[in-house]
């Protein structure tokens, strides 16, 4: 279980994205201004007004809390690079305020609540709170997208429900991110990832306001899947990666292939051969060193994410 302190500070973690149902009326100019009114006074007023009890032991000796600061910043972030993006900007940058508000603020508590199996890798972390962030943070960034939509966006439920279809790979990729273990606050690097995400999809898949019709149709996808699930499969056998970089290669190795074509696909496989050769070149010379790769040089989720998804 969690302190009151802990749950007050996701309740309002959470209760924060209720504000993006504004920016319909605000636009970006005018969210943008209210992030960074956040800022200020999270920086200024909030500590002031009974907002220590928000932070943790080791915000308290840091003298402020990261991510209390950084949390309007990243919604600042996400509106001023897409929300001017016409037509359908904002309701991209609603969503990655949906992935960071009720996505890690759900996972926090539904690892935290329900507890059970850690994740490979990363024991600080639960499947509980993975799902948790998969679940409630598609229906968060799926309701705010269709929310900033303009007007006359999506006309059917079957279009409405093909958004919250949407909104699944991409969140899921972003709940991957926030679960590695890192010293970067968990805060930026999802909602971004995500929406990031969620753009090359939609461009791939000409998205339309009444529904998504896949350019590259159905079967491509099913091909692409089948192939990285293989690949994933045999590279995990053979101990080249980790399940987690195997989960991660799989699901953007997917997107690479169905959305990309071949052409960029093979050179990703490319990219990936050269670099385990070298990585495993004159290895017991770089482990006699202390130069070697950590676990054996198998690659991670993290590994695939700071290379696949640019």
């Amino acid at each position: 279980m969690f302190s009151k302190g802990e749950l007050a500070r996701k309740l309002v973690h959470i209760g924060c994205g209720f504000l993006a149902l504004a920016l319909p009326r605000l636009g970006w100019k005018g969210g943008a201004l209210l992030a960074l009114s956040a800022f200020v006074f999270n920086l200024l007023v909030l500590p002031r007004i009974g907002g220590r009890n928000l932070e943790r032991d080791a915000d308290r000796q840091r003298g402020y809390s990261v991510g209390i600061l950084l949390y309007p910043l990243v919604v600042l972030g996400l509106l001023v690079f897409w929300g001017p993006r016409a037509p359908s900007g904002l309701a991209f940058a609603a969503a990655g305020w949906g992935i960071l508000a009720f996505g890690d603020g759900f996972a926090t508590l539904a690892g935290l609540s329900f507890g059970g199996p850690s994740l490979p890798w990363n024991e600080h972390k639960s499947w509980a709170g993975l799902l948790g962030f998969c679940l409630v943070g598609t229906l968060g960034a799926g309701f705010l997208f269709l929310w900033c939509l303009p007007l006359g966006g999506v006309r059917s439920l079957g279009g409405a429900l093909g958004i919250f279809a949407f909104w699944l790979l991409p969140v899921a990729v972003a709940a991957l991110v926030e679960s590695l273990p890192s010293e970067l606050d968990d805060n930026v690097l999802p909602p971004f990832v995500g929406v990031a995400v969620a753009h090359a999809l939609g461009l791939a898949f000409d998205a339309r306001l009444g529904g998504f019709v896949p350019s590259v149709g159905w079967k491509a996808l099913a091909i692409a899947a089948g192939v990285n699930l293989a690949l994933a499969g045999l590279g995990a056998a053979t101990q080249v990666v980790r399940p987690s970089g195997a989960i991660a290669g799989a699901l953007l190795g997917g997107v690479v292939l169905a959305c990309g074509g071949w052409r960029l696909y093979l050179l990703l496989l490319a990219f990936f051969a050269l670099g385990t050769l070298a990585t495993r070149f004159r290895k017991a010379q770089k482990e006699a060193m202390g130069r070697a790769e950590a676990e054996g040089g198998r690659r991670g989720a993290e590994n695939v994410l700071s290379k696949v998804s640019v």
